[in-house]
């Protein structure tokens, strides 16, 4: 379905705005993300599940991790896991976390979720 497929921890820029399948006149605004869906499961869908990354420093430190040696510079959200349609709305890889990070940001997935290890 997609030639490059977005992997668990990589970073995106993908358009968000709802107009993007409709209002063609009305520029997008794109924002970063960090992706915490599978590979295969985006594959097969052509949809990310992951965090918004902002700039903004008040978020409570429990529901963010700062990202700094990367493209992308900022906080993930780890209260926030978003849903997008990767092709719809022109996402773009531009870098990718490290093991260590990922490990810190699926904790953040396995308790929203009420996973168990």
């Amino acid at each position: 379905m997609i030639n490059t497929v977005p992997q668990q921890g990589d970073l995106i820029w993908i358009d968000t705005q709802p107009n993007v399948e409709h209002n063609t006149e009305i520029a997008n605004t794109p924002r970063s993300m960090l992706v915490v869906s599978d590979s295969t499961y985006n594959q097969r869908t052509g949809i990310i599940l992951g965090f918004p990354i902002t700039y903004a420093t008040s978020i409570k430190s429990s529901f963010r991790i700062k990202l700094s040696d990367h493209k992308i510079k900022g906080y993930v959200i780890l209260a926030e896991l978003l849903r997008y349609d990767y092709i719809v709305r022109s996402g773009r890889i531009t870098d990718r976390i490290s093991a260590a990070e990922l490990a810190q940001v699926m904790i953040a997935v396995k308790d929203i979720f009420g996973i168990l290890n």
